[in-house]
């Protein structure tokens, strides 16, 4: 438990350990979600008390870039410029794995933050709300991991994960997780604006994944990371479109 929890931990934020990746450390992702939307709530919460919401809220999308490195912001620009042109899989693959950022991945890195500032900027501040919404998104992330192949015919630091949540042990750590960050978004968010905003999020993440694992011939780690973030922004979106109501 102990060295699976480390390395997803070490993966997933910016605190770094000596424990690499390794195919038990999927079942830990919603766990690792949950402590980063702890810390991302408290800063969104604090921020928002000493100075003003939209304030508050850039310094909750800071603090969520610093605690993992922005991994899944830099998966939304990749996913951006391999997934939106027009170009054939080899080359989507190719564009996917350059460090540069091209057009249409900045436009998809820009708007993603503008609509999660404006959205945090724009709904009470609760720790909780964070907790529940980072949690899930970890915990899809792990299931796109179990459910699709990997892309590239090459290793990657993705491939670490072929085989995730194969046992009864993982689906269950996994299930469990997840069941109880839905039930404390479920919570916070309300119970019209909560069930809305979970499944707009989730029909958003459903066809993403499904429209990269199919341009691309599987799932890579920006796919896997950009399609988390973008459920977790459509899903505040509709939060604060449904809370309006």
């Amino acid at each position: 438990m102990g060295k699976s929890l480390l390395s997803a931990f070490g993966f997933l934020t910016s605190i770094r350990g000596s424990t690499s990746p390794s195919v038990k450390s999927a079942r830990w992702f919603g766990l690792v979600g949950l402590m980063v939307g702890g810390f991302v709530g408290v800063v969104w919460v604090l921020g928002s008390r000493a100075t003003t919401p939209i304030l508050g809220a850039v310094l909750a999308v800071t603090a969520d870039v610093f605690a993992t490195y922005g991994l899944h912001y830099d998966g939304i620009a990749d996913c951006g410029d391999g997934l939106f042109a027009h170009l054939s899989r080899d080359r989507r693959l190719e564009v996917m794995r350059q460090p540069v950022i091209g057009a249409f991945g900045a436009m998809a890195l820009v708007l993603t933050i503008i609509l999660r500032v404006v959205a945090l900027g724009s709904v009470e501040p609760s720790v909780w709300l964070l907790i529940g919404i980072f949690s899930i998104s970890r915990s899809l992330m792990a299931l796109s991991l179990a459910v699709f192949t990997y892309a590239r015919a090459e290793g990657g630091m993705a491939t670490a994960f072929a085989g995730s949540l194969s046992s009864w042990t993982d689906r269950v750590v996994w299930a469990v997780v997840l069941v109880v960050s839905v039930f404390i978004y479920l919570r916070c968010a309300g119970i019209y604006a909560g069930p809305v905003s979970l499944f707009l999020g989730l029909v958003a993440w459903f066809w993403f994944s499904k429209r990269g694992v199919r341009l691309l011939g599987g799932y890579t780690g920006d796919l896997v990371g950009g399609a988390g973030i973008l459920f977790e922004t459509v899903a505040l979106v509709a939060l604060r479109v449904a809370v309006a109501r």
